[in-house]
């Protein structure tokens, strides 16, 4: 099949789910690994499918998720011991909830036989996420206080943790709890059904839907069907032949790779963020309505001669920015600003914290590109290729940010005269 190799294991599992329960797409859908290296296995259209129609369904009893973890006999009770036991379904954190689903997993892979489920999840060697580096890796390819670097190094320490308590109390090798971890947090979705059947946002694995790669910008959703099955539903045309993605929400290329072990190219999430003396200027694609754009300096610029900006919304909060010549050219790159713990800003201050940014961004512009040749250089005998390769793309992510911000801030400098 066209962009698919169908392995005995894809074809497993594809059988095992449409005999669970009720048929879950597979006269519309197929799995396989496809031949993009970078995306591992995946999903395409077996047939054309129009917009509103479902393109899997998937039964509430598949989902492993905390209602489930609570109700495993072996498990339960270790979870009411550590306090994460929530009959309500009402988790602090998302790391309070991925814990029960975690456990879960692991103990349903070491009890076996193990189910296609299963056997079709990748092996935590086959994972390039910045949390399943080895700490010579991080070391090497991440500057200390990097933000994937000091988040990875948290999550590995927490894993480590319940690793240690499920092999003393359950049994689970630590390894396996290791792995499991890694599914998680690359693999679980917020879907609108627990596996009760009852219609609450639950963090799950689900079967068949998470093995769908992800593209920013799809527009197709999760809905719920009258016996509880969680259903994927086209919200675009997909040909027969195409790759079927989801979109696995609002996710930065810092955690694109601290949790799944890729990199985009145009993520839309990314963003450039500096902050002096409680101003905050930040530089993002996209147009999100909550930002601020500071007051004094566009009173200051609407004092010139510009006559674009005699048209700019009186308002301070806008979903487009203020004046459309202060993005850069190549791409949708917007700057913004906010106000943290300084309610009454003068201009004077906001100027001083536009002359922060310019000199601390070309800062980070120049220690980035220095950490890029570093982590292009690195060696292959300590460092898997992979991960070399992740790292570079990320400081060019970084990069693009930087760049981004740089000119628009020059921008406003020269149109106010700073």
């Amino acid at each position: 099949m066209a962009g698919l190799i169908a392995t005995e294991t894809t074809k497993a599992l594809q059988t095992w789910a449409c005999d669970q329960h009720g048929a879950l797409g597979g006269d519309r859908v197929a799995l396989g690994v496809t031949r993009d290296a970078n995306e591992g296995v995946g999903a395409i259209a077996t047939r054309d499918i129009a917009v509103g129609e479902h393109v899997l369904s998937v039964p509430a009893a598949l989902l492993l998720d905390a209602y489930a973890a609570q109700e495993d006999p072996k498990l339960g009770p270790f979870l009411k011991r550590h306090k994460l036991c929530r009959p309500g379904g009402f988790y602090a954190s998302a790391d309070e909830e991925a814990w029960p689903v975690i456990l879960l997993l692991a103990l349903r892979a070491h009890n076996g036989p193990s189910s296609p489920y299963v056997n079709a999840l990748p092996g935590e060697n086959d994972l390039d996420a910045a949390s399943c580096w080895t700490r010579g890796e991080l070391d090497a390819l991440l500057p200390e206080y990097h933000p994937v670097r000091e988040r990875a190094l948290a999550a590995q320490s927490e894993r480590e943790t319940w690793a240690e308590r499920a092999h003393a109390e359950l049994g689970l090798p630590q390894t396996l709890v290791r792995w499991a971890a890694s599914m998680f947090w690359s693999r679980a979705l917020q879907v609108p059904v627990n596996s009760r059947g009852q219609r609450a946002q639950t963090s799950a694995m689900t079967p068949f839907l998470d093995s769908l790669n992800h593209r920013a910008g799809q527009l197709h959703t999760l809905q719920v069907s009258d016996q509880g099955h969680v259903l994927l539903v086209a919200g675009h045309a997909i040909a027969s032949g195409d790759a079927v993605y989801i979109n696995y929400g609002a996710k930065s290329n810092f955690d694109l790779l601290l949790h799944y072990g890729f990199v985009g190219p145009s993520c839309p999430e990314d963003m450039s963020h500096f902050e002096m003396d409680g101003l905050v200027f930040k530089v993002r694609r996209g147009t999100p309505d909550l930002f601020v754009f500071p007051s004094g300096l566009l009173d200051a610029a609407r004092q010139t001669s510009r006559p674009s900006l005699d048209t700019a919304p009186a308002s301070n909060v806008s979903s487009k920015a203020p004046y459309q010549d202060l993005e850069p050219d190549d791409e949708d790159w917007v700057l913004y600003f906010c106000n943290l713990g300084n309610p009454n800003p003068t201009a004077a201050a906001e100027a001083a914290a536009l002359q922060y940014l310019v000199q601390t961004v070309r800062q980070q512009l120049d220690a980035s590109s220095k950490t890029v040749s570093t982590a292009a250089e690195t060696g292959v005998g300590s460092v898997q290729s992979s991960r070399r390769k992740l790292a570079t793309m990320l400081y060019a992510s970084e990069m693009r940010c930087l760049e981004a911000m740089l000119t628009a801030s020059l921008r406003l400098a020269r149109l106010i005269g700073v």
